[in-house]
This record gives C-alpha cells, structure tokens and sequence, in this order.
C-alpha cells in the first residue's frame, strides 16, 4: 500500500463534514504507523518528533519514532504564503498523476425493506379524565409502568 518514503504525514484538526477528526489517525492506522492528534508544537529531528499537546493544566510532550502521523490545532503555525517567484517556479515543475487504483467493496447489501407498518393509534378520552385510563393501559397493556 505504502509507495512513496516519508517522514511526516500532517493533517488538520476537524473535517467539514462531522467534525469528528477521523482522518489523520485512520490513515496511520491504515499504514501501520504512530499518530499524535491535536498537537500545537513539533519538533524533528533524525529518526524522531517531539510532539506538544496541550490540555487543561499543562502540556503533554509525546515523543514518537518516524515515520508518523500528526494532527494539527489551529496554534501549530501561521500559514506561509508563496511569492510570485515560487508560484512561477512551481507552475515548471512536473506534476506526477497517478490513476486510481480499484478495491472490491467490503459491504454487501443483503435485502432492503421497509419497517412493518404500526398498528394504529387508540384514543382513550379527552383531557384530565383520561388520566387513569391511560395509566391502566401503560401499566396492565403495555407494562411500561
């Protein structure tokens, strides 16, 4: 599964669809590999990260081997933006496109069917006099009571 050499897989802190953070530690997952999520500081170095998380209180540092996975807060860095040049120079370098490779489903839909139809609904009275009736049939009927 693994064709390309790295050291460092960044990923951000929440997806736009449930905000659930899934991403980054599905990946590593996938790979085999360690992942530290919510990280506001990192620090590399030959063969290692260092990682800061932040939590109430304090700090947690995580040190982890490489390569690995890490998921970035808001606080991690301030984004750097191209210069003209760099924009020019990157538009001269060649852009490697791979096709899509296929794997078989791993969901089989068996049947899908409509849930049963509910019996209909029963009117016991009207107002403060239905009370008991009600409570009778939740007790005796029912026996949720």
């Amino acid at each position: 599964m693994k064709t390309v050499e790295f050291d460092v897989l960044l990923f951000g802190k929440k997806g736009v669809d449930d905000d659930n953070q899934q991403v980054g530690p599905m990946v590593a997952e996938l790979l085999g590999i360690p992942c530290v999520t919510q990280i506001v500081k990192l620090d590399i170095t030959t063969g290692k990260a260092v990682a800061h998380r932040e939590v109430e209180g304090g700090v947690i540092v995580v040190e982890t081997s490489l390569p690995s996975a890490f998921t970035a807060e808001k606080d991690l860095t301030v984004p750097r933006y191209a210069s003209l040049r760099e924009l020019v120079a990157a538009r001269k370098k060649p852009l490697l496109v791979k096709d899509p490779q296929q794997f078989p489903g791993v969901l089989e839909t068996v049947s899908v069917q409509y849930p049963p139809p509910r019996p209909p609904g029963r009117v016991l009275g009207k107002g403060v006099e239905a009370v008991p009736i009600l409570v009778k049939v939740l007790h005796e009927e029912a026996k949720v009571i």
